[in-house]
């Protein structure tokens, strides 16, 4: 390993202990999953969660990966180097004096335990809005609500993800926000991070859990169900996908940013 390659250090991060914790705990839960299925529908339901399973994280994966893969180095050339958006926000007169973006060393998180709820958070803030605000033709209970809720919830994984995924890269890379009137270093898309990773994912669940119809054993039943079933397959997408496919954007982004003379604003900070 060569130790003056940023990228190394990087991928030497995925090989600490944590990392490793959490993909035993996706094993584990992932093998839960299954026998929770076949102990209530037999050997259907174990197929039946197999296949759950491929739909909900395969497809899931792919739109996290590939648009990334295929745009993240035009974004970060538009955004961070020749900063077009600027144009856009002068129209409007939207201006950002003393804002610049640098890069720091690039690294992982520690664990990706914020990640993870970033991505449970997506799923039910969007899955509680949507099928809260739709209208329903009779009573709104567990049964009729599910589809509108499971429905809204997955089309957040696949178009909302993606975006958080590119925040995640440009962070893992380095990149940061250098707001020179005030001399403070923060975190690409953090006030994007605040909008749907607040206590607005909390709410509006339980908002949409007050609105259900239905004795209350049920309603409780049919919530605890949800945090069952979609906190492993949530924590499944964040972990593989940091271990199969994050290493390769980020090493992406650096060549980009190496070939486009970003490293020219480099500081070491953190």
């Amino acid at each position: 390993m060569n130790a003056d390659n940023p990228a190394d250090a990087v991928g030497d991060s995925l090989r600490r202990p944590e990392y490793e914790d959490a993909s035993k705990i996706v094993a584990v839960s992932m093998f839960l999953y299954f026998i929770l299925f076949w102990a209530i529908a037999g050997l259907g339901g174990f197929f039946t969660a197999i296949m759950a399973i491929i739909g909900l994280v395969a497809f899931p994966l792919i739109a996290w990966y590939v648009p990334s893969y295929i745009f993240e180095g035009l974004l970060f050339r538009s955004f961070f180097v020749k900063r077009r958006h600027e144009a856009l926000l002068k129209r409007f007169h939207i201006t950002t004096p003393g804002l610049e973006y640098l890069l720091v060393k690039p690294r992982f998180p520690k664990t990706v335990t914020k990640r993870f709820l970033q991505t449970l958070s997506v799923f039910l803030l969007f899955a509680s809005t949507v099928a809260y605000v739709l209208p329903s033709s009779g009573p709104r209970n567990p049964f009729t609500e599910e589809m509108p809720f499971l429905s809204a919830g997955f089309v957040a994984l696949l178009t909302v993800m993606p975006f958080v995924v590119l925040l995640w890269v440009f962070e893992d890379s380095g990149v940061r926000r250098h707001d020179t009137d005030n001399e403070t270093i923060g975190k690409v898309g953090t006030l994007f991070e605040q909008f749907l990773f607040g206590s607005g994912t909390v709410s509006a669940f339980l908002r949409f859990v007050v609105s259900l119809s239905g004795p209350p054993a049920e309603v409780a039943g049919w919530a605890i169900a949800v945090f069952v079933i979609f906190p492993p397959v949530c924590l499944a997408l964040t972990v593989i996908f940091h271990r199969e496919g994050q290493l390769r954007l980020v090493k992406r982004i650096l060549v980009v940013a190496s070939k486009s003379g970003f490293r020219e604003r480099t500081v070491k900070i953190e």
